[in-house]
């Protein structure tokens, strides 16, 4: 083998040193636009499946409903436990305590809203802060009384 075959070999090694370095740097780019493209459809899946509720709060004679209507999306086609409650605004539980007055544990459950659940009916605890766990088909709306505390 002479010299001008050995610098062909030379060239064609160099050449295809420099090819397969390319094809590695398209193949980490194609992997990075997949990922990326994967990302964005999972986050379009998540935002497209997430439940549509709506509330509706009526009101007369004092009595009051809550109205819980699945709106969608359609191939969610139900929800198999949806649990409400009713909670403070704020969390009481470092405020001060004084003598004579109601301990921590009763000011807990205590209700400092207008309304909580009505005791007893549609599920709700005894306190009236949590409605029973509700199975909504899609479209399906669900009343939940609401009693003053």
């Amino acid at each position: 083998m002479g010299i001008a075959d050995t610098s062909i070999a030379a060239a064609a090694a160099v050449f295809s040193g420099g090819a397969a370095f390319g094809a590695w740097k398209t193949a980490r780019e194609a992997n990075r636009t997949s990922a990326s493209l994967a990302q964005i459809e999972r986050d379009r899946w998540h935002t497209e499946m997430t439940p549509n509720l709506q509330f509706q709060f009526t009101r007369s004679r004092g009595s009051a409903e809550l109205l819980v209507l699945f709106g969608g999306p359609a191939p969610l086609r139900r929800l198999n436990r949806l649990e409400l409650s009713i909670r403070d605004d704020r969390d009481r539980s470092n405020d001060l305590v004084l003598a004579g007055g109601p301990t921590a544990e009763e000011r807990a459950k205590i209700i400092w809203g207008p309304y909580r659940f009505r005791p007893g009916i549609d599920g709700a605890d005894e306190l009236g802060r949590n409605a029973g766990a509700l199975r909504l088909e899609h479209g399906e709306q669900r009343p939940l009384a609401l009693a003053p505390p």
